[in-house]
């Protein structure tokens, strides 16, 4: 189905309709804020929403967001001239929820090396029953786990 008779039958459909505003409205918005916002910074955020004269960018972790406050008078007020319209802009953190950052720190981890192994599983069977030993003896089913794949 191309965009065009995508975009028809959208029109068409009055419940659709001001689905098709809003996603012209936000994309205007997205390329207005990948205009203005300093090079450097645009991979470490994205509009995320815009609603009610305020615009959401979401940005990849505090760091970002942080860097992304110091301009955000100056993408404010760009975003603000090009719309006509007084906006406000927030940023936030958006989180990642499917993981998939974690899991790739967790692979980029060098394996445990074959001493620390061996006295991590001394001190497992050295300790008492506690929260403790289960935890290290955890640690090193995972290790001896990677070691073997």
């Amino acid at each position: 189905m191309s965009v065009r008779l995508l975009n028809t039958f959208i029109q068409s459909e009055p419940t659709l309709k001001p689905l098709l505003r809003r996603i012209s409205e936000l994309s205007q918005v997205q390329r207005l804020y990948s205009q203005t916002v300093p090079p450097a910074l645009k991979k470490l955020g994205e509009v995320g929403s815009f609603r009610d004269s305020t615009l959401i960018i979401f940005a990849e972790n505090g760091a970002a967001a942080a860097k992304l406050k110091q301009v955000l008078p100056e993408i404010t007020q760009k975003i603000s001239q090009q719309l006509q319209q007084p906006i406000e802009v927030r940023v936030t953190v958006q989180v990642d929820l499917t993981g998939q950052n974690i899991g790739l720190r967790r692979s980029t981890k060098p394996p445990m090396g074959p001493q620390a192994l061996q006295s991590l599983r001394k001190l497992a069977d050295e300790l008492p029953p506690s929260p403790l030993k289960d935890e290290v003896a955890l640690l090193v089913a995972r290790q001896a786990k990677t070691e073997l794949s």
